[in-house]
């Protein structure tokens, strides 16, 4: 198991910890990429907290907020991953998404000869280099867990071998549903909130195609929500191209909106953020995959989540502050919210941690499921 990033992490670790429980697999965690990094929350302290062994740290990260530094970044990566797998010699490398840091573990593990599983291959996001690693990394897997039918059917016009993709739901809904999510009080005293008032939770990450539009995209945001006068919560960037921008802008604005910024929060803090907050206005996946199932209302900005399938809680608008601020109103609406009760979430039910454990339990690893050829449909 790779992990390079705390959104992905949180969604595996339902993952992790069923096979941690299986009696026919052993889980070994591989950790990189901004886990390390001080300014985002060292979060390779919640892996070895949460009780998992880290079995290997990669540096790959390197200083810079191009498009240069990232592709320097994966390269890195490439090389302090094989090193690390070579030295672990796992039978199956298990990666989640679309991130650079997961492209450079599938190279490492796929041209060292060994098996890669992919969970949550076959969405199309459309938004930056994600669209380009993810499908890059399903050429290079050997066993799909797709989240939904419709990115298994993409992963299957890929030429992909259709008895090695399974529809397994997305483990985002299984970690949704079993940890607690921390209550509205507590998160009221830990992130200063006026209590019992609406508040808007603003996570928005740069598009990594277009890295020198990121500082105006979050300063639209910023210019749509100041009029609104309700208190925010603001999360810090992810390390793509553009994120250094952006944060720079989100603390040179904070002190002048009724703003709280973190560089992380615990999962369950964000699960409660989310359940409790009046909407989640910027581009991050979790209002799409785990918005339904809490009934938030989201603010989708922009083309970084164009793609995914989404339910009626979702608000899509273009990213000038007239669209941004529209948009905010209705979804704080309560006739809005109130119209999300029997939402239907296409990301699963809860389970798919069960159905990868019990997939990768039974997968025959002899040499045939390496040797990879385009399947016609």
């Amino acid at each position: 198991m790779v992990t390079g990033a705390r959104s992905e992490y949180y969604i595996l670790r339902p993952v992790m910890s069923a096979i941690r429980a299986s009696r026919r697999l052993r889980l070994q965690t591989v950790v990189t990429g901004s886990h390390l990094l001080p300014e985002h929350g060292c979060t390779v302290d919640e892996i070895a907290a949460d009780g998992f062994a880290i079995d290997g740290r990669v540096d790959m990260v390197l200083a810079g907020d191009s498009l240069k530094a990232m592709a320097k970044s994966m390269g890195v990566g490439i090389i302090g991953l094989a090193d690390a797998l070579d030295s672990l010699r796992p039978d199956v490398v298990l990666l989640l998404g679309d991130r650079y840091e997961m492209l450079s573990a599938a190279v490492a593990a796929a041209y060292s000869g060994m098996v890669v599983a992919h969970i949550h291959g076959g969405d199309s996001p459309r938004g930056g280099f994600d669209e380009y690693s993810r499908h890059a990394i399903t050429k290079m897997g050997h066993i799909h867990f797709a989240a939904t039918e419709r990115s298994a059917r993409r992963i299957r016009q890929m030429g992909e071998d259709p008895e090695r993709v399974f529809v397994v739901g997305s483990p985002a809904i299984d970690a949704l549903l079993r940890d607690a999510p921390t209550p509205r009080r507590r998160l009221e005293r830990a992130y200063r909130l006026p209590r019992g008032e609406p508040f808007i939770l603003v996570v928005q990450h740069p598009v990594s195609t277009s890295p020198a539009s990121a500082a105006r995209e979050i300063g639209m945001t910023l210019d749509a929500l100041a009029p609104l006068g309700m208190p925010m919560v603001g999360v810090f960037p992810n390390v793509d191209p553009g994120g250094e921008r952006m944060r720079k802008r989100l603390l040179a604005r904070a002190s002048r909106l009724d703003m709280r910024l973190f560089a992380n929060v615990p999962h369950e803090d964000y699960l409660g953020l989310m359940g409790a907050c009046a909407a989640l206005v910027g581009n991050s996946s979790s209002g799409i995959i785990e918005g339904p199932t809490l009934r938030v209302p989201v603010v989708n900005i922009g083309d970084r989540q164009a793609g995914r399938e989404r339910a009626e809680n979702v608000i899509d608008v273009r990213g000038d502050k007239a669209s941004i601020t529209r948009a905010v109103l209705r979804a704080t609406d309560p006739a809005f919210k109130g119209r999300l009760s029997n939402l239907k979430n296409p990301y699963g039910d809860g389970h798919a941690s069960e159905r990868i454990v019990k997939v990768l339990e039974g997968i025959d690893l002899g040499g045939a499921l390496l040797r990879k050829r385009f399947h016609d449909l």
